[in-house]
């Protein structure tokens, strides 16, 4: 579902996932992803990956992934969108690419999207859309919460 703005949300909480295979938290972002709306609260899990033939496959990944959502069908049907989306026309790599998993657990960050260098949208003319830029996350400083903490106050209301 790569037309949607965000890849999770839980009520007034949006989650975005972002991934970097070099040793910086370097991301792409539309302004939208990065410039809250209402009392709209965003967070930005940011995870550095590499390579690894002896880690885990994607579907290795999935399969561990649905265990975790068996409560929450609509974001386990969400996140197999997104995965197979993703993957495209490589969905056939599905269990040949293999990433190492404790390299990226450990790598995890969350920040909230006020935190993250941007353009804010009063900054850009009404006349002007689609707009899609690239931050560097290296200034920016992760919150000190983990995936549970920051998504369970949000699932209740």
């Amino acid at each position: 579902i790569p037309e949607e703005k965000f890849d999770f949300s839980f009520n007034k909480l949006c989650l975005e996932v972002k991934s970097s295979a070099s040793e910086s938290r370097i991301h792409h972002f539309s302004s939208g992803q990065l410039n809250p709306t209402n009392d709209t609260e965003i967070i930005i899990a940011s995870i550095l990956v590499i390579s690894n033939v002896a880690g885990y496959s994607i579907n290795d990944l999935l399969s561990s992934i649905n265990k975790k959502l068996n409560n929450f069908p609509k974001q386990k049907e969400k996140l197999h969108l997104l995965v197979y989306s993703t993957l495209g026309v490589d969905i056939e790599r599905v269990n040949q690419i293999k990433f190492d998993l404790e390299f990226a657990k450990n790598s995890l960050h969350f920040y909230q999207s006020t935190n993250i260098p941007k353009i804010q949208d009063t900054n850009i003319p009404l006349e002007v859309s689609n707009l899609k830029f690239v931050s560097d996350l290296v200034n920016s400083t992760p919150i000190d919460f983990g995936l549970d903490e920051l998504i369970k106050p949000h699932i209740n209301e």
